[in-house]
Parts: C-alpha cells; sequence; structure tokens
C-alpha cells in the first residue's frame, strides 16, 4: 500500500512503473506531481492495471489516476469504468474534453484544478459529490451543469426552476450561486436532494412534485 502523500508534488516525476506486489493505491497518491506523464503496471498486478498511462483498478471499473502531465487534449473513459477516485483528474493543464462514457459515480474532487478542461460529457452519471468537479472551465464558466441524472449547478436567474424529468438527484450546493430562484418544480423521477442542496437562507416559497398527466 502507498500512503496518502508519500508521491506528492514530485515535481521531477515522469513515469511510474508498479511491480506486481502493490495491491492498494489511495486517492491523490500523486496530487501536485504535474509532469507525471505515464504510469505502467504490472500485468501481474492482481489489483491494479493501466490503459495507456492511465491507472485503474484491476477490472477497470473504478480510474484512480489521470496523470497530470499527459498533453492530450481530448480523454474518454474506458467503457468498463462506472467510478472516478478522488483526485482522478487533477491538474491537468491540457486536457480539454472529457468524455466519462459509462461513469456513474463521481467521489471528492474527481474532477479538479483542470484549468483548461471546457466540455464535459457524463450521461450515465447518478451519484457525484458538491465538490466533484472544481476548478475547471467547464464548472467556473457554466451556469447551469446536468451530468446525467444529476443537477449539478444552477445559476441562471429565474424565480421558478423546472428540473427535467430525466433528473433524479440534486447534488449539494446546487443552487449556492442562485439568488433569484423562489420556486423548484422536481420531475416524475426524481428520488433525492442532498443537504446544503438549497440554501435554507433564501426564500423558496414552494417546492413541488410535478404530477404525470397519465
Amino acid at each position: 500500500e502507498v500512503s496518502w502523500d508519500i508521491l506528492q508534488d514530485c515535481s521531477s516525476l515522469k513515469k511510474v512503473t508498479i511491480g506486481q506486489h502493490l495491491s492498494v493505491f489511495n486517492g491523490g497518491v500523486f496530487y501536485g506531481s504535474n509532469n507525471l506523464e505515464e504510469i505502467k503496471v504490472s500485468v501481474n498486478n492482481p489489483n491494479l492495471c493501466d490503459e495507456d498511462g492511465v491507472l485503474y483498478t484491476k477490472d477497470k471499473k473504478m480510474l484512480i489516476c489521470y496523470p497530470a502531465g499527459r498533453t492530450f487534449k481530448n480523454y474518454t473513459v474506458d467503457d468498463a469504468c462506472k467510478e472516478l477516485s478522488n483526485y482522478a483528474f487533477s491538474k491537468n493543464e491540457s486536457l480539454k474534453n472529457l468524455n466519462l462514457n459509462n461513469v456513474e459515480i463521481m467521489n471528492h474532487y474527481a474532477v479538479n484544478e483542470c484549468r483548461q478542461l471546457s466540455d464535459v460529457i457524463a450521461p450515465k452519471v447518478y451519484f457525484m459529490y458538491a465538490n466533484a468537479i472544481t476548478d475547471t472551465k467547464f464548472s467556473d464558466e457554466t451556469e447551469d451543469i446536468i451530468l446525467g441524472k444529476v443537477l449539478y449547478k444552477k445559476a441562471s436567474a429565474g424565480e421558478t426552476v423546472e428540473v427535467d424529468d430525466k433528473i433524479e438527484a440534486i447534488a449539494a450546493y446546487a443552487f449556492a450561486d442562485n439568488k433569484s430562484v423562489k420556486k423548484v418544480v422536481l420531475g416524475k423521477k426524481f428520488r433525492s436532494i442532498s443537504e446544503y442542496a438549497i440554501n435554507s437562507e433564501r426564500d423558496f416559497r414552494k417546492t413541488q412534485q410535478k404530477i404525470s398527466n397519465n
């Protein structure tokens, strides 16, 4: 097992090779190692693997680390991946377009400080933490963000917000920057709202469930 911070902020680190006996990597283990370009894993490792220099769990269901020093502008997550680890994409200054493909869960700071990132496609996401995407062009400049089944951010003006029928959840602090909304109409498939999604200090006069016409 590698501890949380042993390989953080290693500016001279460009390539890492993981042997067959190392089994556990904590999220963010390479945080701040901004010149890291490639992570390779022994084919005999029973718990980890790499896909073109990107670190995954062996079954590829979780992406652990996309190296900060990779210079590609576009990246599509492997088809098998269902979850992004903490700090999975962190401090990469080249990535502009990210396709999360079949990812369903985005953990804390899953996409963090990738300041050139302007587009994220995530059709299958159903859960994400409030800080799942931070300090990116996409999260900072986009007023309203819906990823998969989650309303992640709603900053555009208007007293009434009608949540799309495909939305099942509202992320924490989704309305944090919204000063105008007074009413939220929830869609037919809505199932959960995270703590602090709607600031209790604001004057929300009514939140109602949309009723099917059927």
